[in-house]
């Protein structure tokens, strides 16, 4: 019967626990007080020798193997985020505009007709959104995407995705929770009549009496004036907050600056900002189907009600470019306004 260390030469006397005490010797390169005799004899003087070299080399393999599959995330950040907006005017989803945020890193499918922006927390791969792109291809995007994170040894979690991925997904193992109930409003038909509408009435009104208007720019347009006033409520609402802003699907001041994203402003007689929202774009096919609420400011002093009447003239204002808005997941979303056609 063979034995460890029963080669020629070899006494076989060792145990399991002594060689297990003995495999420093194979990993460091020096000598270690608390083991003395070595096994002799063939098998231990090849494993002694060699074995330390082979399990160093593995480790070099895998260190360089590792860094060759993240490499495959760095490509070039500015190429990506510019192919990225080029996909967006050719579809997405009401948060797609996201994608060209600060941090994220993106993946694209092998014709690059579609991608998926990303960020990476924890070995989690956390999507903006669903693909985006030619909408023929966002289900060869989510599995390939599923694969690009297998290769990286990261686990894929798609937020804010529609139910359009069910049919890809959910056979490998996927599995749904809702975390926000998304409002999409149908301006084309909204005439805010009926109670749950009683307190927009009631902005558009005061705000009337207060001779307070909606003034539309882009951020690069905007008067000087207008933009140190946004900067300090920002910094206000800021201030006022527990928590610094998240950046993750919550945009910022920064976020207000990319010249396709509309402001609507509430400004009185005398200039003063009383609030802010800004609104993403939603494209199909290379036209507008659609706008996004995303930044939500409003001055501490300014008239109460100023982001209910904000809302009201997005619809109005939108009412003959898109059929529909989405209020994202702002508290200003409630499942009753959702479906309201009047």
């Amino acid at each position: 019967m063979w034995r460890f260390g029963s080669w020629r030469g070899n006494p076989g006397q060792s145990t399991l626990w002594d060689l297990a005490g003995q495999l420093t010797h194979i990993l460091v390169p020096f000598p270690v007080p608390f083991v003395v005799a070595l096994p002799q004899g063939l098998l231990s003087t090849v494993l002694y020798g060699l074995g330390g070299d082979v399990i160093w080399l593995l480790i070099l393999v895998l260190v360089l193997n590792n860094f060759r599959r993240f490499r495959m995330i760095a490509t070039d950040p500015a190429a990506d985020l510019g192919h990225t907006r080029e996909l967006l005017h050719l579809g997405g989803g009401t948060l797609s505009w996201m994608a060209l945020w600060d941090n994220n890193q993106y993946w694209f499918t092998p014709d690059r007709k579609a991608g998926v922006a990303y960020q990476v927390h924890n070995g989690v791969a956390l999507t903006v959104a669903g693909p985006y792109g030619d909408a023929a291809h966002h289900d060869e995007a989510a599995l390939g995407f599923v694969a690009h994170c297998s290769a990286l040894g990261l686990v894929p979690c798609f937020y804010s995705a529609d139910s359009g991925l069910d049919g890809p997904l959910l056979p490998y193992g996927f599995r749904k929770l809702e975390v926000a109930e998304e409002t999409l409003l149908n301006v084309q038909a909204m005439t805010f009549k009926g109670k749950e509408w009683q307190n927009v009435r009631t902005a558009l009104n005061r705000a009337e009496k207060l001779s307070i208007k909606d003034l539309w720019y882009h951020y690069g347009s905007m008067p000087p004036g207008i933009r140190a006033q946004l900067a300090e409520i920002s910094e206000e609402w800021v201030a006022d907050k527990a928590l610094p802003e998240m950046g993750f699907t919550l945009g910022g001041l920064n976020e207000l600056k990319d010249h396709e994203v509309l402001c609507c402003v509430a400004v009185d007689d005398d200039g003063l900002v009383h609030g802010v929202t800004s609104w993403l774009p939603v494209f199909s096919n290379g036209t507008i189907s659609g706008w996004t609420l995303d930044f939500m400011r409003r001055r501490t002093t300014g008239f109460k009600g100023v982001m209910e009447f904000l809302i009201a003239s997005a619809v109005t204002h939108f009412k003959e470019e898109v059929p529909r808005i989405s209020l994202s997941g702002s508290p200003l979303a409630n499942a009753g306004a959702g479906n309201a056609e009047g």
